[in-house]
């Protein structure tokens, strides 16, 4: 199918718009309630990084919040702050629990009805960019920019393993969590993705790719694995290895994948384009293919800067996504 058959869809409903770019957003284990979060941060003028060991030095302004609301109403019922960076990776642990991961590394488990920190984990110094939960094993998993995978307690909030295998001065950008044995898969820089063993620590498998995997996402099914990639989307099967599919992207770097409940649909978007171009409206798309057929069903078009995190909602009719322009969006795409 030519690129200009294909069906564009720029009727989103904005149903948030900040002053901070938005990183991440999700939908409550029953669906009632959704949440988004971001934020920004500044150097304070006059103050410079020298080098490593003076970067303690720096100091930051900036802010960070996370807003909960329902999902049908889009009342507003909470709006958790206290990150002093951005947070970069949000999710719920249970109906009235979330967790919140911030770029500098600070983990906290915040309980909704009090809105108290119940948890927090150690602070690691270092770029901080996904988090996963695993409900059975209760642990929080999150990838870090000094290339290493941390797991914690969510009881105690103590840190329980780090793992090491990807490559060292790459950063880490996304994790997936299998659907039913939770098995933890990682991507990060040098193209590498790892699936691993937790009770021995160490990697299981590898997949090699020729560029970095930005995001994970596992099919329903556990048996397909989605994965972002500059200009493209993986179908690839999780125990061999195989590519199954790809899905073209039109030459759009692809940052965040979301699968819809029922399998049919996966929907990827980013920003820019494989060839150095910045994001903007043209680029940020949102795209989505029947996943049976491989065919794109409708591009989404009208974020104008990166596409960051995006969500199905329960009914698999609507999706929800956050972006570095600011806002929340809601899309009709079935």
């Amino acid at each position: 199918m030519l690129a200009n058959e294909i069906k564009t869809n720029d009727k989103s409903t904005i149903l948030f718009r900040g002053r901070d770019p938005l990183y991440s957003v999700c939908i409550s284990p029953d669906g009632s309630c959704g949440l988004d979060a971001g934020g920004s941060v500044e150097m304070v003028p006059g103050i410079v990084i020298l080098n490593q060991t003076n970067i303690k030095k720096v100091k930051f302004v900036g802010s960070a919040a996370v807003r909960i609301w329902k999902t049908e109403t889009r009342e507003l019922l909470a709006l958790l702050s206290g990150h002093e960076r951005p947070v970069v990776a949000a999710l719920f642990v249970s109906n009235d629990k979330v967790a919140t991961l911030s770029f500098d590394g600070d983990l906290r488990i915040t309980c909704l009805r009090t809105q108290k920190v119940v948890q927090s984990g150690k602070k690691i110094m270092g770029r901080s960019n996904a988090l996963v939960y695993l409900p059975k094993k209760g642990l929080l998993v999150s990838t870090m920019g000094d290339e290493s995978v941390r797991g914690w307690d969510v009881k105690t909030g103590k840190e329980r393993f780090v793992l090491h295998g990807h490559p060292k001065n790459f950063f880490l950008w996304s994790a997936a969590v299998h659907p039913t044995n939770e098995q933890l898969v990682t991507g990060g820089g040098y193209g590498l993705v790892i699936f691993w063993d937790l009770q021995k620590k160490k990697a299981a498998r590898t997949i090699a790719l020729n560029s970095a995997p930005s995001d994970l996402a596992w099919h329903p099914d556990g048996v397909r694995l989605f994965i972002a990639t500059a200009g493209r989307l993986m179908i690839v099967d999780g125990k061999s290895g195989k590519t199954l599919n790809e899905l073209d992207s039109e030459q759009h770097n692809l940052q965040a994948i979301a699968v819809s409940p029922d399998g049919k649909l996966v929907a990827a978007g980013g920003g820019g384009t494989v060839r150095g171009g910045a994001s903007s409206k043209k680029n940020s798309v949102i795209h989505v293919w029947n996943v049976k057929t491989g065919r794109k069903e409708v591009r989404l078009v009208g974020h104008t800067q990166r596409v960051s995190s995006i969500v199905f909602k329960p009914d698999g009719k609507e999706l929800l996504s956050v972006s570095f322009d600011n806002t929340l969006r809601s899309w009709q795409v079935v």
